[in-house]
């Protein structure tokens, strides 16, 4: 696991916002937990999970984020998951795996001003009796 501390500044790219101290490749699990906040720059892992408190937001602002996938045979590979909130504004979440989108209760993703959230699978609102729906918020975002 590697674990978003931003120590140093909102750069996915600065070794000293992880821990361990490294920038991570896309052999690294990411987690982003709680506090939520700006993320900038370019990033690489193999899977990432956004958590955040009701009253928090995780916004990745540019930034550039593409996880490997984690493989699980016999199923596709699984890449990312969101159980808080999330805003994807401008630049590009992609993953070659499946995600998981506002599976705890009260989460959302908001995608805006031409993001573009790719994945070779999504799920939405995974929890018993909900059915929600991916929102593109402005001309030219792209949920896939």
């Amino acid at each position: 696991m590697t674990l978003w501390i931003g120590a140093q500044s909102t750069d996915l790219g600065t070794a000293e916002n992880w821990n361990p101290v490294a920038v991570p490749t896309s052999s690294d699990s990411l987690d982003f937990l709680n506090s939520g906040g700006v993320l900038t720059g370019t990033g690489t892992g193999l899977t990432a999970d956004f958590t955040s408190n009701s009253a928090s937001t995780w916004v990745l602002q540019g930034a550039t984020l593409t996880l490997a996938g984690q493989p699980s045979p016999p199923f596709a590979p699984f890449a990312f998951a969101e159980a808080g909130n999330l805003t994807v504004d401008g630049g590009a979440l992609t993953g070659a795996g499946g995600s998981d989108i506002g599976i705890a209760q009260g989460a959302a993703m908001t995608v805006q001003n031409g993001a573009q959230v790719s994945f070779q699978g999504t799920g939405v609102g995974n929890l018993s009796g909900r059915n929600r729906k991916p929102a593109c918020h402005r001309s030219g975002d792209d949920v896939s």
